[in-house]
């Protein structure tokens, strides 16, 4: 974290390398030490979670100039969620906290990532986040080569909870060209017309 005179005022990112609000942070409380820390040297914080555990730390944000929370979703449905994001909160619990967290004034913003091709109901969850906050990121799920660890374990959840539609979802991960991503880019641009919210595309 960089404290030094010429980033003065800025805001900090707390999100980088892992997310802020581990489940143990709510013993450890390490990211709110960072945060009054932040506050007690005039900067600000810019964080991003799958956690609605941030929501303890409001007051702080509340103190600072223009702090800033992103949520990230990527699952409408929670079943499937624990497949590829074991331990992490439910969908709504996440929206709950968006909610909450613009109410008490902060900056928000939305993550849908990863866009999991034909698994992903990408529409509805922009649906059910657009009213929470005022702008909305969309990145598709992005794997270097198939021998990537982490394409091997979506590859084997793939394998044993949607084998019908493996083979589809693999095309499309490693081909930015897909019909999938030409139809959904489309959708989305159609979709923004009638959305109040920015929706910001990388696909």
């Amino acid at each position: 974290m960089d404290l030094s005179a010429r980033s003065k005022g800025k805001a900090q990112r707390l999100c980088m390398h892992t997310d802020p609000y581990q489940p143990c942070e709510a013993e450890c409380r390490q990211t709110r030490q960072v945060l009054e820390l932040l506050l007690e040297r005039g900067f600000s914080a810019s964080i991003l979670t799958k956690s609605d555990l941030v929501l303890r730390d409001i007051d702080a944000l509340q103190s600072m100039k223009n702090a800033s929370v992103s949520v990230s979703v990527a699952f409408n449905e929670n079943d499937v969620r624990r497949l590829f994001e074991a331990n992490t909160i439910d969908t709504g619990k996440r929206v709950s906290a968006l909610k909450q967290l613009q109410s008490s004034g902060s900056r928000t913003a939305a993550l849908l990532c990863p866009v999991i091709p034909y698994i992903t109901e990408v529409i509805p969850l922009i649906e059910m986040l657009a009213e929470q906050t005022e702008k909305i990121l969309i990145y598709g799920l992005s794997i270097a080569n198939k021998s990537d660890r982490n394409w091997q374990n979506v590859d084997k959840i793939l394998e044993d909870h949607f084998p019908d539609l493996k083979s589809k979802i693999k095309s499309a991960v490693f081909s930015r060209n897909h019909a999938y991503w030409t139809r959904l880019r489309a959708e989305l641009s159609e979709f923004q017309k009638k959305c109040k919210t920015t929706l910001s595309v990388h696909i």
